[in-house]
């Protein structure tokens, strides 16, 4: 039988609180404009790596790299 590494099991990154979510809705506060988004915009999308930071939060800064997100459109709500 193969025991774990307890070491790598409780290392620090383990140990942070976690909370996986990857789905976001909001408003555009600042953004590089050649990404075709500016501040106000209303917007939805998703992060291809939910257990980096989170989007459970009043404000996420998210990377452009790992994320997609597109324009809301007008007839829907942030809920």
């Amino acid at each position: 039988m193969n025991f774990p590494i307890w070491s790598l099991l409780f290392s620090a990154s383990f140990r942070a609180p976690k909370t996986p979510c990857a789905d976001f809705s909001g408003t555009i506060l600042g953004a590089d404009a050649a990404i075709g988004l500016k501040p106000g915009d209303n917007v939805f999308g998703i992060k291809m790596n939910p257990f980096v930071g989170s989007t459970l939060c009043e404000v996420a800064h998210l990377p452009v790299a790992s994320t997609r997100v597109v324009k809301k459109p007008e007839e829907w709500s942030h809920v």
